[in-house]
């Protein structure tokens, strides 16, 4: 009984294990590309335009509206020989629409009944139909300014929808770089881990040695700080990839709960199509605007600074409208008969009127000018911005990878030269030719330029990713989702 208490107390306080999961860039893809919290900001950001431009586009649709009231007083007439009505009792049924021509028009029917408290009138009744008419003639004459409004909505949307994609790109970029700083820090953890084993087999031979008197003490201590170097390096990597791994995880949902290892097989494959893109890129003197949505996004930008800059320049206008409206009725004591006289022998009446309203202050005015300044200095800015983005990210780009290409083969002639160079050095140590400081030496460069090589390799590939968030398009294998796995 007590050693069943015991176990079930130990796996009570033991944490459940974590589902380990194999993670290459192929299966980091398909998670991004699932719902995340980082999708669905993006998601909002384009459902928002929409919505803007849907609403926009609602104000031009057909509305149905309906109205019924009943009145009913007690209240004494104010003049003595003047009727009192109750109840009195109204509706209304009726369609609107706007035009995108600068005119508003309705229609309807109405029907009305009036009682007097007397009872000289009873259920006197109105029925009829309505249809009025509103054209604009000058602030929105022909529709001007509702056809600018709705085409910017619309450009805004499209914009929005571009921007959308390449901020996906973008996330898939920044998950495809997070997964090559994991294959880069496990190689160089893996690297330490061989460089301690090998650490601690010459302490080994440096203790046994020492004890034959053919090295002293300083060479086992030496040794032995050796040692030590080489597990710190193992726990900084191991720190680093504990903060790739949760970095990763507050990302992409599905790895919350999971133990990560990372897959290794693309890696030698992905260093050969780097290297393809790096030639390819490196040979472009000028932008191809067809391989970056950004340029098409800058073309947008300018028809919408045309329409919102007719938008602002209308705040001060002054606006004249013309109205109209038709009505016929028919008139009797009861619904039936009075529709009857509606259809059969109806009477008529217009209005017709004008409305003008003309700004006479000087804040209008103030605010148009500010208006139009704000919206040329905010679109002129994200022109710019793009424009800008797209030359430097180019140049940029060539100049670096020009560079850590010519770092790389650097590097690597220092690690092939560099182990050579030791393992002559181990030679002679063992002859007793060289002192062990001089091995240690040799062996750090080379761990050092091991190390470098990597993280060459990292920031070369992490560059090539950067221009493809500004170049979507470019043509190049790393640059296609399954690009490390084909």
């Amino acid at each position: 009984m007590k050693f069943t208490l015991l176990f079930a107390a130990i796996i009570i306080a033991s944490p459940l294990a974590q589902a380990k999961v194999l993670l290459d860039e192929k299966a980091l893809i398909k998670m991004a590309e699932k719902e995340t919290p980082s999708t669905k900001i993006i998601a909002a950001q384009q459902q928002s335009a929409a919505a803007l431009d849907s609403l926009t586009q609602d104000r031009f649709n057909p509305k149905f509206s309906a109205t019924y009231n009943y009145a009913s007083s007690r209240e004494d007439a104010i003049i003595q020989f003047a009727p009192v009505f109750r109840p009195q009792k109204n509706f209304q049924v009726g369609i609107q629409k706007q035009f995108s021509l600068g005119m508003k028009v309705n229609t309807g029917v109405f029907g009305q009944q009036l009682s007097t408290a007397d009872g000289f009138i009873n259920n006197a009744t109105q029925v009829g139909a309505q249809l009025g008419l509103e054209i604009d003639l000058w602030k929105n004459f022909l529709g001007r300014l509702d056809r600018a409004e709705l085409q910017s909505k619309k450009l805004n949307r499209e914009i929005s929808t571009l921007q959308s994609q390449i901020d996906k790109h973008s996330f898939l970029i920044d998950i495809r770089k997070a997964y090559w700083a994991m294959v880069a820090n496990e190689l160089s953890l893996n690297l330490s881990k061989q460089l301690v084993q090998s650490a601690k087999k010459q302490l080994a031979v440096s203790k046994r040695r020492a004890r034959d008197g053919a090295a002293d003490k300083g060479d086992v201590s030496r040794n032995q700080a050796q040692v030590q170097s080489r597990e710190s390096a193992i726990l900084f990597f191991s720190y680093q990839r504990e903060v790739y791994f949760a970095h990763l995880k507050s990302l992409l949902p599905d790895l919350a709960d999971k133990e990560i290892q990372v897959s290794m097989a693309a890696r030698s494959s992905m260093e050969q199509k780097a290297k393809a893109c790096m030639d390819s890129i490196t040979k472009m003197n000028s932008i191809d605007s067809g391989f970056s949505q950004y340029t098409k996004i800058i073309s947008l930008l300018d028809q919408r600074s045309h329409q919102e800059n007719r938008l602002a320049q209308s705040t001060d206008s002054m606006d004249i409208k013309l109205m109209g409206q038709y009505q016929a009725s028919g008139v009797d004591n009861n619904h039936d008969t009075a529709y009857e006289r509606f259809t059969d022998q109806f009477k008529n009446g217009y209005q017709v009127g004008v409305a003008v309203t003309i700004p006479i202050g000087s804040d209008l005015r103030k605010a148009r000018e500010s208006r139009v300044l704000a919206v040329n200095n905010q679109i002129t800015a994200q022109k710019e911005r793009l424009d800008l983005q797209l030359r430097s990210e180019h140049q940029k780009v060539r100049k670096a990878l020009s560079l850590l290409s010519q770092a790389l083969k650097s590097q690597g002639g220092t690690v092939k030269s560099l182990s050579q160079s030791l393992k002559q050095t181990q030679r002679k140590y063992r002859q007793a030719r060289v002192p062990l400081n001089t091995l240690i030496l040799e062996q750090d460069n080379l761990f050092n330029a091991q190390l470098q090589e990597i993280d060459t390799k990292k920031q070369i590939l992490h560059l090539l990713l950067d221009y493809f968030k500004v170049f979507p398009q470019h043509p190049c294998q790393v640059n296609t989702k399954m690009g490390a796995q084909s």
